[in-house]
């Protein structure tokens, strides 16, 4: 904080004490009854400043938080396997997790293994344009809880 700014909050603070010290003095001179009416006076409009106050404080809240999910980047993960001869697994998505991904080779995932910067947020395509499988096809988004694969050509069960 810069001490200029600091100054200003010091100075602040010695006015409102000075002011409070002010007030208390006014209303100990008034006398109870009166003292209470100018209690009462003041405590309404101290709430209706508060409720003013609290709503533009939740306006200004809500138009930052809008403004910074518009700016945020939304990725947007495309995945396109073309006249594919694949033997063994071959997995296509985004955020990939579980056993089995450590497995998954990432050329196969589509460069898509791994967690996602955006938080969860983004849209994924996954396109297969002929090509023949003769393994398992998984395709999707947020993959969770992978099986571990056999090699390909391992002699496994297919």
């Amino acid at each position: 904080m810069r001490s200029g700014v600091r100054w200003w909050w010091v100075g602040g603070l010695v006015v409102l004490g000075l002011a409070l010290i002010a007030l208390g003095r006014f209303l100990a001179g008034q006398g109870l009854e009166d003292a209470d009416r100018w209690g009462s006076v003041m405590g309404v409009f101290l709430n209706v400043a508060a409720v003013l106050l609290a709503g533009y404080s939740a306006v200004v809240g809500r138009r930052a938080l809008v403004a910074q999910i518009r700016t945020d980047p939304v990725d947007t993960t495309r995945n396109t396997l073309a006249d594919v001869e694949a033997d063994g697994v071959v997995v296509m998505g985004r955020d990939i997790h579980g056993p089995g991904s450590a497995s998954v080779d990432a050329a196969a995932a589509g460069g898509a293994a791994g967690s996602a910067a955006d938080g969860g947020r983004g849209d994924t395509e996954n396109r297969v344009e002929g090509g023949a499988f003769r393994g398992p096809l998984i395709m999707g988004r947020d993959i969770r809880g992978l099986p571990p694969f056999p090699p390909s050509g391992s002699g496994g069960s297919r």
